[in-house]
């Protein structure tokens, strides 16, 4: 795991000691919470994607580029997808309260905090009467490292009335954010019979977290 600091000094959880200056005893300061999801401006993260469409696996580069203001939605960060063989749109993530709403390529998803398993909740966005479960909270271990408190996390997706739909399977953990996500949409022709389908999947390779808490 990779962290770049606002200001050249380490806390005493990250060195895995305790430090004392200016009189101060830093041993009496409360260890920061994790940061269920973190999005800070300057952050990345490398992941290696396939999509069903081409069967090609290559890499995606996700960057958080900008804070951005809008009246009806508060504040929320721009994503920018850097992909090596086709244009992909960017997207906000927007944290408020205990509600995370993300939107990746047009497709918002809501997570509500705090993750606990067997816990889940009805979307609030447009209506759209998604619904998304904790299925647990584990360790993984992937190329990027190995993760603790990961929760795993399941949404119906209700695409229209024609009878489409879809699932998505992410893996967020703490300090960290999404380490892996499978996204499957469905068409159907209208009479309940599904036509096509479609997958897209990512695999976290690597990241760096901006920390702006360090002091």
């Amino acid at each position: 795991m990779k962290y770049i600091f606002s200001v050249i000094m380490f806390s005493a959880l990250s060195l895995g000691a305790i430090f004392v200056g200016c009189g101060a005893n830093d041993s009496r300061r409360p260890n920061p919470k994790p940061d269920p999801f973190p999005n800070t401006v300057g952050s990345w993260w490398v992941y290696e994607r396939i999509d069903s469409l081409t069967m090609v696996t290559d890499t995606l580069t996700v960057i958080v580029t900008d804070t951005l203001f809008t009246c009806e939605r508060g504040v929320a960060n721009l994503w920018r997808f850097l992909s090596p063989r086709q244009f992909m749109d960017g997207g906000l993530v927007r944290k408020a309260n205990d509600t995370i709403v993300t939107c990746i390529s047009g497709n918002g998803e809501q997570f509500i905090l705090p993750f606990i398993s067997n816990v889940g909740w009805r979307s609030q966005l447009n209506n759209s009467g998604d619904t998304s479960t904790v299925d647990s909270i584990v360790t993984a271990s992937l190329t990027a490292g190995v993760f603790e408190g990961v929760a795993f996390i399941s949404r119906n997706v209700r695409l229209g009335f024609e009878g489409g739909g879809g699932r998505n399977f992410t893996a967020i953990a703490p300090n960290v954010g999404i380490i892996k996500r499978t996204a499957i949409n469905w068409g159907a022709d209208g009479g309940g019979t599904i036509d096509t389908a479609v997958w897209d999947s990512w695999t976290l390779l690597d990241y760096t977290i901006v920390d702006t808490t360090a002091k």
